[in-house]
């Protein structure tokens, strides 16, 4: 059910498996947090973010990147 929410929203994975929003968010935000490798922070000082359209609709990504290292 995680893996199916890195492809779709919460939403229609919730419907599908006939369980709560929160109960799917839940599960998917403990599968990233095991799966995951935690996130070195040490010495950035500055980060860019960008979010594009992927289509036409509501499809979206986000590019998150130190700009002195990219």
């Amino acid at each position: 059910m995680a893996r199916l929410c890195g492809v779709l929203p919460i939403l229609p994975v919730a419907a599908f498996f006939g369980l709560g929003w929160d109960a799917v968010k839940q599960i998917d935000r403990e599968y990233l947090r095991r799966t995951l490798d935690p996130v070195d922070l040490e010495g950035i000082e500055l980060i860019v973010m960008d979010v594009f359209a992927v289509q036409k609709g509501q499809c979206y990504d986000t590019v998150i990147v130190d700009p002195t290292t990219k």
